[in-house]
This record gives structure tokens, sequence and C-alpha cells, in this order.
């Protein structure tokens, strides 16, 4: 059930099937943008012969809220292989959403579990 003020719009962006979600609005230009930036990186990372050959790293969800006007960008991946990938993504994202806005954060998982390889989080 979407809480008060919560929005969400489902897209696809290659290979990526994302969510983008905001506490406090809807999902803007601004957002997909971003969303297809990160998504994008993770394809550079793919053609660029990095990485897992099978699967390589998902753009898994894109999250968005206005109340403390933070951005964060999931990525996942079940190869220890695409451990770097968020390196790609935030030098990519940091290009375009400038680096006064950016904050990184990085989370490894096993091949057994689907727990995100990385977070990416930046502010407005």
């Amino acid at each position: 059930m979407a809480m008060s003020g919560f929005h969400r719009e489902c897209v696809t962006i290659g290979r990526h099937r994302v969510p983008l979600e905001c506490r406090g609005g809807f999902p803007g230009e601004e957002m997909r943008l971003l969303a297809g930036v990160a998504a994008r990186a993770c394809d550079l990372w793919m053609e660029a012969g990095e990485g897992s050959p099978n699967s390589g790293p998902r753009l898994v969800r894109a999250w968005l809220d206005y109340n403390s006007g933070e951005y964060t960008v999931l990525l996942a991946s079940d190869s220890p292989e695409d451990a770097d990938v968020d390196d790609l993504v935030t030098d990519a994202l940091m290009a375009t959403a400038g680096p006064d806005r950016f904050f990184a954060e990085l989370q490894m998982s096993s091949q057994a579990t689907s727990t995100p390889t990385a977070t990416t989080t930046w502010r407005t």
C-alpha cells in the first residue's frame, strides 16, 4: 500500500527495469536522467569486459527523498568480479550531478545472496 506523498514509476532503461521512487513528490526528468546515467555506466562496465561475463551489474532501484534531498541508486550483482562497478557509476554520476551533491557507500554481498552490491547516494 502506497504511503501519502510517496510515488513510484517503473521505467525500462536498456536491460534494466527500474522503479523510480519518491517520497514527497513524483519522479521527474532529473531523476530519470540520473537513473539513465547509472544504467548506462553498468552497461559500459559489461561492454568493457569488466566483471562477470554472464550477468553483470544491474540498476535495481532509484530513490529520492525530497525531505532530506537525498537520491539513492541501488546496484546489484551476483558476482564478486563486479565489486568495483560502483567506482564507474560514482564517476559518471559525479560528472552529471556535480561532486558537491554526491555521497557514495559500497556494500558487498556473497554470490549466494541477493543483497545489493553497491548503494550510491547524493544530496541535492
